[in-house]
């Protein structure tokens, strides 16, 4: 089992007219109920994702084994103007933290950010996953 670690570097959406093809806003969560309810709650930025959210795509820029350079990379992005977030995933005993941009619904929209990135942003290494 692949446990996925998210941490959001966003800023809060104040609105506006963006283009809808960049990113999909992040869907608010379900209240828990009685029984999956913590003790204590993990803080917003870290959350460890148990579930693959089924059908959301997103860009995976670069993959690092220093936490701090991913982190690095997408605050960088952030500060560019895109919806970029860390994950963390257990690949073959080794914890790799990947840099992604985007969240989507379907992977046409994730391959159009994915065009812009490497244009604007010449990440010519960059591709589409499922999240």
């Amino acid at each position: 089992m692949t446990v996925l670690t998210v941490q959001w570097l966003g800023k809060k959406d104040k609105g506006g007219d963006e283009d809808p093809s960049i990113a999909l806003r992040s869907e608010p969560e379900p209240a828990p109920t009685k029984q999956e309810t913590p003790a204590e709650e993990p803080p917003k930025a870290e959350r460890t994702v148990t579930q693959k959210a089924v059908g959301l795509w997103t860009v995976q820029l670069a993959a690092f084994k220093n936490k701090q350079a991913a982190v690095k990379l997408a605050a960088v992005l952030k500060n560019r103007g895109w919806e970029a977030y860390v994950t963390s995933a257990d690949v073959n005993a080794v914890t790799l933290y990947r840099t992604n941009v985007g969240r989507f619904r379907t992977r046409g929209a994730a391959e159009k950010l994915l065009v812009k990135l490497k244009d604007r942003e010449a990440y010519r290494t960059a591709f589409v996953v499922t999240l």
